[in-house]
């Protein structure tokens, strides 16, 4: 039974990954001249729900790896740095431990514009530790950016919010062939470490 729980994290946490993807495609085909099945929704309403699921993907995925690695996870935080740095800490062997280090860099490089809103035009310096900023992102939450505060563009710019689809659309495929990289890299690792 157990060995099912873990696989079914694994699903789970990969679902979130891969929805986000295909929120993205969705934004593509309302941007092109499809018109839209609702007049109250518009491709802007779709980039909170895309990042949210590709931030929540990223967490479970990060604490999927450490479970893998260390048999737990620490469930008390959502912070994507404490968690990437955490898998930092582990001790890979050493013909692996330089390019799994440079993968998680490269991830960790690649996310930060999420994690600190600036992909809206945030200044960064209100980073989203508890992953809820899109989650709710007509809130203000203590020490958060709030995505409603921080859109420095009209919500009718499809040209900008096209920018930002396409942005998010390379960032999803150098994560997604980085955390396969790791995938193969830490197969062979010892959970016992």
């Amino acid at each position: 039974m157990k060995k099912d729980d873990d696989k079914k994290e694994g699903y789970i946490a990969y679902a979130y990954f891969y929805s986000a993807m295909l929120i993205s495609k969705q934004i593509d085909s309302w941007l092109s001249d499809e018109p839209l099945d609702c007049d109250d929704v518009s491709p802007h309403h779709l980039l909170y729900p895309m990042v949210f699921s590709f931030k929540n993907g990223m967490e479970l995925i990060l604490k999927k790896m450490q479970k893998n690695l260390w048999g737990c996870y620490d469930n008390n935080t959502h912070n994507f740095l404490t968690l990437i740095n955490r898998l930092t800490k582990y001790n890979f062997d050493s013909k692996n431990r330089k390019s799994i280090l440079g993968a998680l860099e490269s991830i960790k490089n690649i996310f930060m514009p999420y994690y600190t809103g600036t992909y809206l035009g945030a200044n960064g310096q209100e980073p989203d530790i508890n992953n809820e900023a899109e989650r709710f992102p007509e809130a203000k939450h203590e020490n958060v950016y709030c995505p409603n505060d921080t859109l420095t563009f009209q919500v009718n710019d499809n040209k900008k919010i096209e920018e930002i689809n396409s942005k998010f659309q390379e960032d999803m495929k150098q994560i997604k062939e980085n955390l396969m990289y790791l995938l193969i890299l830490t197969q062979s690792c010892d959970s016992t470490k």
